[in-house]
């Protein structure tokens, strides 16, 4: 007999994919992950450097207690807040 169990759901839809230099930003708002066993762990690899543009990978990772995972990605851009930018002269 094969019995599977269901892995974790994992939701990252409310994590903030897009910021402006500066602004604050917690990996860990907005993620939820549910388990039919009970309670299941989240993690995320990677940080957000919102002191510098760019594009950064996190990797999101629930875990049940059966040590089942269900991983998804997120990549969260900087970009530069041109309205705060000193205005050129020329």
């Amino acid at each position: 007999i094969n019995v599977t169990a269901e892995k974790p759901s994992l939701d990252v839809s409310g994590v903030a994919t897009s910021l402006k230099v500066g602004d604050q930003f917690d990996a860990m708002a907005s993620v939820t992950a549910t388990s039919p066993y009970g309670e299941a762990k989240v993690t995320v690899d990677g940080s957000v450097d919102t002191s510098t543009p760019g594009e950064y990978k996190l990797t999101y990772t629930a875990t049940d207690k059966f040590g089942q995972t269900t991983t998804k990605d997120v990549t969260v851009t900087v970009v530069a807040d041109e309205s705060a930018a000193p205005a050129q002269e020329g």
